[in-house]
């Protein structure tokens, strides 16, 4: 396996190996850095459609992606990941997206839905748009990158998510409370669809030696791979969170090689205890809210001290170039994954010099 648009490649992938053994070092960043010169001759991808057809027109979104990559420099272990839109699971169920001008958004179909129990089964749709969008930009993007970057899985495993991206989060929360039994029967609907999604994504994706990149939170392993969420688990007691999400995250644990969870929220950290009980849960990925202590802050010491004793590795979101070296020295270097605001490139390759004696 080689992508010869990233050329350090090997170095990186051993970095990724020895992160999921809980023994190594990773060093990235959100973005990436414009290359003196390109890696091909590409020609762009045309005139700019409007920002509706951006999203949804593949053939454009995939040429300019491809003209994008052949520009940049992959530095550090920053993954050469081709840009697949804004992958919803909602719409794929039914809901409507909104492609904004700065984000994107999902309307709920059924918020206003009375009786929910009287709702069709969830389930995969083979024929369903936005699945065959999906479908076409993996397809054209695996094309186009082939031997020169990463096409990864674009979505998350979502469950209790996925039932508020189709109900909204106010009727959710009022549905787990008034009728539990409809909700895990939904989540277990949504459970065998996201297996179905991830199934047939896969063997799209999946490199010669099996390995795949994931796209949300910037991962690649060398099997199979996939990022657990469930962001509605800041409105949830952890009786609740063990009750409705846990079981579908050790279900998803148990079907992947390397499972990381994505640990979004100071209001979502009263589940970490339950979590670092799956034995089958190789690393939690932790993003803190604006409105308290960021990732680097010693605040966070105490948890991550007690994810690493429990075996798993941290991937720390959304902190700065120059906070990166005092948590090393605070709490070591083994089963550490850094993904940094995007610093300039001069300030990153002097990170990138500083940290060469944790590799050690």
């Amino acid at each position: 396996m080689k992508y010869n648009w990233k050329i350090n490649w090997a170095e990186s992938r051993e970095h990724f190996i020895k992160w999921w053994n809980h023994d190594g070092l990773v060093i990235s960043t959100w973005g990436n850095y414009d290359a003196n010169a390109p890696h091909a001759d590409v020609p762009g991808p045309g005139t700019v459609p409007p920002k509706y057809e951006q999203h949804t027109n593949a053939e454009w979104l995939t040429r300019n992606n491809h003209y994008q990559m052949s520009r940049k420099d992959y530095l550090g272990d920053i993954l050469p990941l081709a840009y697949l839109g804004q992958p919803w699971l909602g719409p794929l169920l039914g809901a409507t997206p909104e492609f904004a001008p700065t984000t994107t958004w999902v309307h709920p179909i059924y918020a206003d839905v009375e009786n929910p129990e009287e709702l069709p089964p969830f389930h995969f749709d083979p024929e369903n748009k936005w699945w065959l969008l999906m479908e076409d930009i993996m397809r054209r993007s695996v094309a186009l990158g082939a031997g020169k970057y990463m096409v990864p899985f674009p979505f998350g495993f979502e469950t209790l998510d996925v039932i508020s991206q189709l109900r909204g989060p106010e009727a959710t929360m009022m549905d787990l409370v008034l009728r539990p039994e409809w909700v895990q029967k939904k989540m277990e609907e949504i459970h065998q669809f996201n297996v179905e999604v991830y199934r047939r994504s896969y063997e799209i994706l999946k490199c010669d030696d099996g390995s795949l990149p994931v796209m949300p939170l910037r991962h690649w392993s060398p099997g199979k791979t996939g990022l657990i969420q469930c962001d509605a688990s800041a409105m949830i007691s952890p009786d609740m969170f063990e009750q409705f999400v846990l079981p579908y995250v050790r279900r998803t644990c148990q079907m992947l090689d390397y499972p990381v969870y994505h640990l979004d929220g100071s209001q979502a950290v009263q589940h970490l205890d339950l979590l670092l009980s799956i034995p089958e849960l190789k690393a939690i990925q932790w993003t803190a809210e604006p409105s308290v202590p960021d990732g680097a802050d010693p605040h966070w010491y105490p948890a991550y001290r007690k994810i690493l004793d429990a075996g798993k590795s941290i991937e720390i979101a959304d902190i700065h170039a120059h906070q990166v070296i005092p948590v090393l020295d605070a709490i070591g270097a083994k089963g550490l994954y850094f993904l940094i605001h995007q610093p300039d490139r001069q300030t990153f390759e002097k990170l990138m010099r500083d940290v060469q004696k944790y590799y050690s």
